[in-house]
């Protein structure tokens, strides 16, 4: 897991943006004697906020996510990117085959 933050001058008097970007990723793999499996899932989120003293005044993030898997009972490999999130709709994601 990695992660990176940093606090710049706002855009308006008295105020600061707090940015952060967090990112990790794994690699598994596995074997149950019915063929193996390979997982490989990847994170990456960017946010930002602006802040007056202690409140919050606007912000926004964003998530990437890829999720790679291959063989076993999968039956071959498929690819999902999400490609969209927010929280006024459904999750849509890519899948690829």
């Amino acid at each position: 897991m990695k992660m990176i933050s940093a606090t710049l001058p706002g855009s308006k008097p008295d105020t600061y943006l707090a940015i952060t970007n967090v990112s990790h990723a794994f690699w598994e793999r596995h074997d149950d004697g019915g063929g193996e499996t390979n997982v490989y899932n990847k994170q990456v989120s960017d946010g930002w906020m602006e802040v007056k003293d202690h409140d919050v005044l606007s912000g926004g993030s964003v998530t990437n996510q890829k999720l790679d898997c291959r063989g076993g009972e999968f039956g071959g490999c498929f690819i999902w990117k999400l490609v969209k999130n927010d929280t006024s709709s459904v999750c849509t994601s890519l899948y690829v085959n």
